[in-house]
């Protein structure tokens, strides 16, 4: 008869998953290591992230993203040698930079916009006098600066 200490050699292992979370705790993937398995091999089996040649891994939607390995951050440089124990707790945090780096279009658009219909809204009618030309000529004047402009911008920002 074998001893507990042999009967709990012989079982398997259970391993703890790998978890891939989105801040502030968004968990989007998990999936099981396997036994001798480094960050770059399971991240190359999983396909939740790829390998770019000149910026490394890089995750969905090039978001930031830090590993843990038992709550300690592990750097990149180190992920190809990190083996994952069976009873690691690995897991990748993203956090979501938000309008995909289009905030500073966004801001100058508006600023644009702003500056446009202060324009419009003086020169149609200064525009209308000047040629003496109906009050609605003016509102229209004022009318196509605007729109004008706008579609100025929508190109601008793409």
């Amino acid at each position: 008869m074998p001893t507990a200490v042999e009967q709990i050699s012989k079982m398997r292992v259970a391993r703890n998953p790998v978890v891939h979370e989105v801040a502030p705790g968004l968990q989007v993937a998990q999936a099981v290591p396997r036994k001798g398995e480094t960050i770059t091999a399971f991240l190359r089996r999983t396909g939740w992230a790829t390998r770019d040649p000149k910026y490394g891994w890089q995750f969905s939607k090039r978001l930031p993203t830090i590993l843990e390995v038992n709550g300690e951050a592990v750097l990149r440089k180190d992920w190809r040698r990190t083996k994952i124990a069976a009873n690691d707790n690995v897991r990748f945090v993203s956090f979501p930079r938000g309008g995909n780096g289009k905030q500073g279009k966004q801001v100058l658009g508006l600023v644009a916009l702003i500056a446009i219909s202060a324009f419009a809204a003086w020169a149609g009618p200064a525009l209308a006098a000047q040629f003496s030309v109906a009050g609605w000529v003016g509102s229209a004047i004022t009318g196509g600066i605007g729109l004008g402009g706008e579609l100025r911008i929508n190109i601008l920002e793409k």
